[in-house]
């Protein structure tokens, strides 16, 4: 049975050596605090899936708050826009470290053509974003050239 560490008066060197050791290892598993809004660049995870009348995009957004996101369609593109911001409750709390994007971020995604924009439905619900894009039917711009 392992008994506990008891503090020794008469050895206090080596309870300081000790005290170093772990205070250097622990040291060592800091992380440095970054802002990630200025180091690093959010790109949300993105799922697509294609049925035989809609395209479902389904765009991962922990913690977005469906006013501080914007979906944009400009001609063949869909481009969604959002900003995270530090809760105000935290911003006078000393920080260790922040893993989450807090910052403003810009997704731009080639849409197919059979698309139709103007029918476009979007819900936000438990850090998902899925967009709804039903499909029209393909014009032919097909024609046969007669070889002469």
């Amino acid at each position: 049975m392992n008994t506990p560490y008891k503090f020794n008066h008469n050895n206090l060197l080596a309870d300081s050596i000790m005290d170093a050791q772990l205070a250097k290892l622990l040291h060592s598993f800091q992380i440095p605090v970054k802002n990630t809004s200025k180091s690093a660049q959010f790109i949300p995870h993105l799922d697509v899936f294609e049925t035989n009348t809609s395209f479902k995009l389904m765009f991962v957004l922990p913690g977005f708050k469906k006013e501080n996101l914007k979906i944009e369609i400009d001609k063949k593109y869909l481009i969604l826009h959002g900003e995270k911001h530090l809760d105000a409750s935290e911003k006078d709390t000393k920080q260790h470290l922040l893993e989450s994007f807090y910052g403003k971020f810009s997704r731009k995604i080639q849409l197919p053509e059979q698309i139709d924009t103007n029918s476009l439905e979007a819900e936000l619900k438990d850090g998902i974003l899925t967009i709804q894009i039903p499909k029209t039917e393909l014009k032919q711009n097909k024609t046969q050239v007669v070889i002469k």
